[in-house]
């Protein structure tokens, strides 16, 4: 009977709950696997690949965001980049992906948008804002494009990792 109890309860409290989920800290283990501390008490691993790195809690403490390390070689020389970002809120992962790379990311809306710096290793870029929940972009903009006195408030990096 406890365990029926226990099973009726996960059914309708799953994502409730999961939504409700807090993180005290998030941090890489010694096998490059993105993992957050529960401010309920607890750890959950986010990752298994081991290719997880610059990893970031939004100001609400609610997303958990990481980058996933690709290396390429170029003229001898070993690049370290990551051309998708990785993100977890309320038990739901979402993936945005950039090409060439992603130079940097921060969380905007208290981590319910994500903003990307998208571009070559030099030069202008694209910002993007993207929505956690629906996983679509909201807003994008070619750098040279606008002068950053009058760039969105959201394409200012305040949360950066």
């Amino acid at each position: 009977m406890r365990s029926v109890l226990l099973l009726v309860l996960f059914m309708f409290c799953g994502d409730a709950c999961a939504k409700a989920e807090t993180f005290s800290n998030i941090f890489l283990d010694r096998k490059s696997n993105a993992h957050v501390s529960l401010a309920q008490g607890g750890e959950r691993r986010l990752t298994t690949n081991g290719r997880a790195m610059n990893v970031a809690l939004s100001g609400d403490r609610r997303t958990a965001a990481w980058l996933v390390r690709e290396t390429w070689e170029l003229d001898g020389q070993r690049h370290v980049t990551a051309d998708t970002l990785m993100a977890y809120r309320g038990g739901r992962y979402r993936r945005i992906k950039c090409s060439p790379f992603i130079r940097s990311y921060w969380f905007w809306n208290g981590g319910k948008q994500l903003a990307i710096d998208c571009g070559g290793l030099h030069f202008a870029g694209t910002l993007s804002l993207y929505d956690f929940a629906t996983g679509k972009l909201i807003d994008s903009f070619s750098q040279p494009d606008i002068p950053e006195g009058e760039r969105p408030a959201w394409s200012k990096p305040t949360e950066e990792y």
